[in-house]
């Protein structure tokens, strides 16, 4: 049991680290947005728990699409020292 409680959040973690190198992109960064898709192998609990996370985080904003893909854009406030 250990060790599919195990397999769950080593599936997770997969999941997380598969989304934050698409937002970590420098096209997302410099957007600030990106449409992300569930792939065959994730399951659709850790889909959801990720998009339920990603859609608490302040200054973001989900939206589940059609197709089950979910668009996420944020907002990045404006350095006035920035050169």
């Amino acid at each position: 049991m250990a060790q599919t409680t195990h397999k769950a959040g080593n599936s997770y973690e997969h999941l997380v680290k598969r989304v934050q190198e698409i937002i970590s992109s420098p096209r997302s960064q410099l957007e600030h947005q990106v449409t992300i898709s569930k792939t065959s192998h994730e399951s659709a609990q850790d889909w959801d728990r990720l998009l339920e996370e990603i859609n608490d985080a302040d200054g973001v904003t989900l939206s589940r699409l059609q197709d089950g893909s979910a668009h996420i854009a944020w907002f990045v406030e404006k350095d006035d020292n920035a050169v």
